[in-house]
């Protein structure tokens, strides 16, 4: 959900969310490290895909480059997506090889 932020945490309440990337909200930055990290360590994820894909995300969302050589390129994708006026789903649903759950 998207609103205005001082709304932000009543309509979480309302639709019993979870509020993030905003201030004050549990699932946030922290230091050097984006929320995705925050997700990963507060629900104790191991799995090796999910620790590599959060050290390409932290680099894409914190601006540093220098965490992993591709996050550049989830940058772009993320940051141009939108402007595609295409929501996952469309994609996703675009190509059913990929996503027969859909």
């Amino acid at each position: 959900m998207y609103g205005p932020k001082e709304q932000v945490f009543d309509q979480a309440r309302v639709l019993d969310a979870i509020p993030y990337d905003i201030p004050d909200a549990e699932y946030s930055h922290y230091g050097d490290e984006c929320t995705f990290d925050f997700i990963i360590k507060k629900h104790q994820l191991t799995d090796p895909a999910l620790l590599k894909l959060a050290t390409i995300i932290r680099g894409a969302d914190t601006d540093h480059f220098e965490f992993a050589r591709n996050q550049q390129g989830f940058r772009l994708f993320s940051r141009d997506y939108p402007i595609m006026e295409m929501t996952i789903t469309k994609c996703l649903k675009r190509d059913r090889r990929y996503n027969t759950h859909l």
